[in-house]
């Protein structure tokens, strides 16, 4: 049977190491606030477990408070991390339980003090549950697992609470002997497994979810373009593999749209980068209301994207273009100088069976310098010398 002294050493030890990894990890530039408030609760949950360790008597009555306060920070560093905006309001409503909880304590007796300690150690951890559960649907395994063990400990933390009911219906002069009593405050508040389960699945589960959530960052910054929130070029050509597989078997068509702004660079020059990338996003959006949700606009480069339209026949997709090509040219940009105008150029082209990703991009590059050579403001079609031309 592991002894109480045995689960304070190992609360100690844990969570200075944690703090400590904490704290390292805390100095270097850009760190995140959710691990600057994780850092301040293992720094305070080590003080309370050296206080426990080490003190006695008057000074044992601060290990409830201080271990209350790092549990707090934990849960505020949980709701951070998963963008939940109301957490300061939690936190602040906290900290007046604890500061409530110091008042009866020293005014009244343990009666109301231990069960508001007690049942505000297993509120902590509930919400924490609760902002691990946010997003529920598009939840990771690991966050869901993580939020399911959160909410089952906050079950377990109450335990502890029929204890204090037993020990206080032997009346209220023994109950008021608790505060001289170290080792009842021991049984109470360190004897109980639940402590060192909350430290690890708090602590360990802010750092898988940490290192999840960096993975997908990394993920996404590969395959999308950071200035316009598509898809750039290498996630836009990966995604036409299905198709030109598919593009094998008889069955409905697909086609691909290469789209180039007429002379963007002028833009850039005129009016400078900052116009000319809020002219690029401002292209996207415009064309991201022409498509289905099926359909798929990738950024290339430059000013030049790609626009995919699964199941489309030749003239259904000339006919997506052409409207496309109309809602840009209406498109106005407001700048300090004077409103912008941009027009595209627009090459259209169906997928073959004997096409490869360079095959079909070179046939719809064709397409799109055929409208830039026709004048531009234009949309031709690959392997076609008729094309749908607007001056």
């Amino acid at each position: 049977m592991i002894d109480s002294q045995t689960i304070q050493c190992a609360l100690l030890l844990g969570n200075s190491l944690l703090a400590f990894c904490f704290l390292l990890a805390t100095r270097r530039e850009h760190a995140c606030r959710a691990m600057q408030f994780l850092t301040c609760g293992k720094c305070m949950q080590t003080l309370a477990w050296s206080v426990s360790f080490y003190a006695r008597d008057g000074w044992l009555m601060l290990t409830p408070l201080l271990l209350l306060g790092g549990l707090a920070f934990d849960a505020a560093a949980l709701w951070e991390s998963n963008d939940v905006s109301i957490w300061r309001k939690r936190l602040f409503g906290l900290c007046l339980a604890m500061l409530l909880w110091t008042g009866l304590v020293a005014v009244m007796d343990w009666h109301w003090g231990g069960k508001l300690i007690l049942l505000a150690l297993s509120l902590v951890q509930a919400l924490a549950a609760w902002a691990w559960l946010q997003n529920w649907s598009g939840a990771s395994s690991l966050r869901r697992s993580l939020a399911l063990m959160a909410a089952l400990l906050s079950i377990v933390l109450l335990a502890p609470i029929l204890d204090l009911f037993n020990f206080m219906a032997q009346g209220g002069d023994q109950a008021r002997q608790l505060l001289a009593n170290p080792s009842l405050i021991q049984q109470l508040f360190v004897s109980t497994l639940p402590f060192l389960v909350m430290m690890l699945l708090n602590g360990f589960g802010f750092l898988l979810l940490e290192l999840e959530r960096q993975q997908a960052q990394l993920l996404h910054l590969a395959l999308v373009d950071p200035l316009t929130d598509a898809p750039n070029r290498r996630s836009f050509l990966n995604a036409l593999g299905p198709w030109l597989a598919l593009a094998r078997r008889p069955g409905q068509t697909t086609a691909v749209m290469i789209l180039d702004l007429d002379h963007f660079k002028r833009i850039n020059d005129n009016y400078g980068h900052a116009v000319g990338d809020q002219v690029l996003k401002a292209v996207v959006q415009i064309g991201m209301t022409q498509l289905r949700d099926s359909d798929m606009i990738g950024r290339l480069g430059g000013e030049e994207f790609a626009v995919l339209l699964p199941r489309t026949s030749l003239d259904d997709a000339m006919m997506v273009a052409e409207r496309m090509r109309q809602a840009i040219m209406a498109l106005q940009i407001k700048t300090e100088k004077a409103m912008l105008n941009v027009t595209a150029s627009i090459g259209v082209t169906l997928i073959q069976a004997d096409d490869t990703v360079v095959s079909l991009i070179k046939r719809a590059n064709e397409a799109m310098d055929a409208a830039k050579n026709a004048g531009r403001n234009c949309v031709m079609q690959g392997n076609s010398g008729a094309g749908l031309m607007v001056s």
